[in-house]
């Protein structure tokens, strides 16, 4: 895939997982539900050792950052 390249990804989810999600943005733990998914997918790189962007370098932790769970 060439690095401007975008797929569309669409999602189905039960009630259950939508009113997390949703209740995750009203607490402004994130800003959208793409943030959500966004912040999942990292730490799931992170997880198996996939940078998620090697060619931006790796970004340094801080104190901000939230644990993993």
């Amino acid at each position: 895939m060439e690095k401007n390249e975008k797929t569309r990804v669409n999602w189905t989810l039960s009630g259950l997982y939508m009113d997390r999600l949703d209740h995750l943005v009203k607490e402004g733990i994130f800003l959208t539900h793409g943030e959500i998914f966004r912040d999942s997918l990292r730490r799931t790189f992170r997880a198996y050792g996939l940078e998620p962007f090697p060619d931006k370098g790796v970004r340094p932790e801080t104190e901000d950052d939230p644990k993993e769970v």
